[in-house]
């Protein structure tokens, strides 16, 4: 497949079973076919004569700045909500949980309380904290599942070099870093955990 970023078939299969009003303020249609098709990951070598054009694709800010976030209004109230279910109490976590959902709702230019979710303890938080950081801070994302476990319905690439049942513990640094930073650290295994995660 010709292209760079199109949706992703774990998270656009979320939306579509959820019903969730994000998805058309994240994702924009296909070009060719008007619809919101999306790949699994690794799948584009399967695909070699389709384009992105067939495929939704991030909605993202054209031809101007866009917004850099240290932390959005919604990650802070999902960070709020797992530590009161860890430290505190389940009523605490949920109200935290709700106004966080509600956040990422009017982020996106829709109104609090469309779209509402059952609490369901950190599942339910990291499910909705993977949402919100769609087109904003994805990478938090690949760090909470590590962290975590969750989202627990994520799929291994279909072109992964890991084995079955393996999941990456780290990113390996850019032939771009390598090339402009003669101290880059040796390359290790994608399973070796980095030293905060030990």
């Amino acid at each position: 497949m010709t292209g760079n970023v199109v949706a992703n078939t774990t998270l656009m299969t979320f939306l579509n079973d959820s019903v969730d009003p994000r998805k058309a303020k994240l994702f924009r249609v296909s070009e060719t076919g008007a619809a919101y098709k999306s790949m699994a990951t690794g799948a584009s070598r399967l695909f070699p004569t389709e384009t992105i054009k067939n495929y939704a694709t991030p909605t993202l800010v054209k031809d101007t700045l866009a917004p850099v976030y240290f932390f959005t209004k919604e990650e802070t109230l999902f960070l709020v909500a797992e530590a009161q279910a860890r430290y505190g109490t389940a009523a605490d976590a949920e109200t935290a949980f709700k106004a966080g959902v509600d956040a990422s709702l009017v982020s996106l230019g829709l109104t609090a309380g469309s779209k509402v979710y059952v609490y369901n303890g950190i599942k339910s938080i990291m499910d909705q904290k993977w949402i919100a950081a769609t087109n904003k801070r994805s990478i938090e994302s690949y760090f909470d599942f590590n962290r975590t476990g969750f989202p627990t319905y994520l799929t291994q690439s279909s072109t992964s070099v890991l084995n079955p049942g393996e999941k990456p513990k780290r990113l390996f640094f850019p032939d771009s870093e390598r090339k402009a930073n003669p101290n880059t650290p040796a390359k290790v295994a994608l399973t070796e955990k980095v030293w905060w995660g030990k």
